[in-house]
């Protein structure tokens, strides 16, 4: 009586040991289909971006006579101080390096240019350093998301009354 016992353990055993056999290959299976479903979306990413920049005109972009172009006074200012953020700039410098990249002069140009910079400072995008303004890390992750933003990327492709942010300045033509 006890055989039948003692064969019935041992096939409860064996099927034990499968089943922890079995139990480790999924999950392998899945650690890797995880591996791949995460390699997946960062290619899926990959393929959204390359088709973003293969339909872009090739405009303004890479000449720095246009870098301040077709966009709002603050997308500028962003743009210019996220290019050495550990760098402040007075007032006049941004100012001026606008001008140079683009951005046409207008009536109370400063003016305007200072309240946009006091309203970036209270949303905490630009610090007010001794000798100027300096990107703070929100503000540069801010640019960091516009530059990648579909708004920014096809700007020369809009109307100016469209290329505009939440500062209410219209962007350069």
């Amino acid at each position: 009586m006890n055989a039948p016992h003692e064969h019935y353990q041992f096939v409860v055993q064996d099927l034990v040991e499968k089943r922890d056999e079995l139990k480790a290959e999924l999950d392998q299976l899945n650690r890797r289909r995880d591996v791949l479903v995460s390699e997946m979306e960062k290619l899926r990413s990959l393929i959204v971006s390359m088709q973003r920049y293969a339909a872009l005109p090739p405009l303004g972009g890479d000449d720095p006579k246009s870098a301040y172009k077709a966009m709002s006074m603050r997308w500028a200012c962003l743009k210019l101080l996220s290019t050495t953020p550990e760098i402040p700039f007075a007032t006049g410098a941004i100012a001026n390096k606008l001008f140079e990249g683009g951005f046409p002069p207008s009536v109370n140009f400063s003016s305007k240019l200072s309240a946009i910079l006091g309203q970036m400072a209270t949303k905490g995008e630009v610090d007010r350093a001794d000798q100027g303004w300096k990107i703070s890390p929100l503000g540069l992750s801010a640019w960091k998301h516009i530059e990648q933003s579909e708004k920014y990327l096809r700007r020369f492709d809009l109307p100016v009354s469209q290329v505009q942010d939440e500062d209410g300045v219209e962007a350069s033509s």
